[in-house]
């Protein structure tokens, strides 16, 4: 038996946090400076009424781990990622 492998864009994968995070007042968001992804990472977790940095990261996944929204058979790639082979989730 094969092990059917899907991979979650991070545009789904942000969808997902973000579900789970608005309700504790959180939001996660890309860093758009390239300079700042340098040292800080590519995402960060932002408090909504104060706009504080909470948590950074250059990768999604241990979010997602962390709040049980990735499955086992599941990965994060990202967009632009040549998919073939793998069957594309979205963020429900």
């Amino acid at each position: 038996m094969m092990l059917k492998t899907y991979a979650v864009s991070t545009s789904a994968a942000m969808k997902r946090l973000n579900k789970v995070f608005l309700k504790k007042g959180q939001k996660v968001h890309k860093i758009r400076d390239k300079r700042a992804q340098d040292v800080l990472g590519k995402y960060c977790i932002k408090d909504v009424m104060t706009g504080d940095i909470i948590s950074f990261s250059s990768q999604l996944t241990d979010w997602l781990k962390e709040e049980w929204l990735l499955g086992y058979e599941e990965f994060v790639t990202d967009e632009n990622t040549n998919m073939d082979g793998y069957q594309q989730c979205t963020g429900q």
